[in-house]
């Protein structure tokens, strides 16, 4: 090792740096790190490269695409990189960004909230007039909606109900 790399890194690896940080440290991680660097002395350009591996999205929405390797394993044996394919990451909404380049192409909620919403579903569309708690639960308003108005649609009364309540809050909306 030469004294000189050691004041002046060539390299710089950070493996999944990130985990176990709360989101809003990963929110600053980018910013950070840079600073840092440059409080070093670090110049920009060709005298270091940073890697940096991560499942965040946060941390990629710092990083332009062009920056980027998208690697998705397509069987045990083959891995490709997307780079290029996937949508631009740098100052992109989180959710699109964790969704797309970590092909998430089955949802974006867990698989046991899958399977009950697939049941309330069936219960909806049977008028199951008992699900309203069950409905209350779900934490996307539009998911919400969309199973408040199939219960509605299986019940005449409940029909009326709902679209009531959903002019209840429009009219709010207008007054505001």
């Amino acid at each position: 090792i030469k004294s000189s790399n050691i004041k002046s890194p060539r390299l710089i690896i950070l493996d999944e740096a990130e985990i176990g940080f709360h989101p809003e440290w990963q929110r600053l991680f980018i910013n950070t790190l840079l600073d840092f660097l440059h409080s070093q002395k670090v110049k920009a350009g060709h005298d270091y490269q940073v890697v940096i591996t991560t499942h965040s999205p946060i941390l990629l929405s710092d990083i332009p695409s062009c920056c980027c390797n998208f690697l998705k394993r397509i069987d045990d044996n083959t891995i490709i990189n997307l780079r290029g394919e996937i949508q631009e990451s740098f100052a992109s909404n989180v959710f699109e960004t964790y969704r797309n380049s970590f092909f998430l192409e089955k949802g974006m909620i867990g698989k046991y909230a899958e399977s009950k919403l697939k049941a309330l579903e069936e219960k909806c569309k049977n008028g199951d007039s008992r699900v309203a708690d069950e409905i209350r639960l779900i934490g996307d308003e539009r998911l919400q909606q969309y199973y408040e108005s199939l219960l509605a649609r299986s019940n005449k009364d409940a029909a009326i109900r709902y679209y009531q309540e959903q002019i209840r809050k429009l009219e709010e909306r207008a007054d505001e």
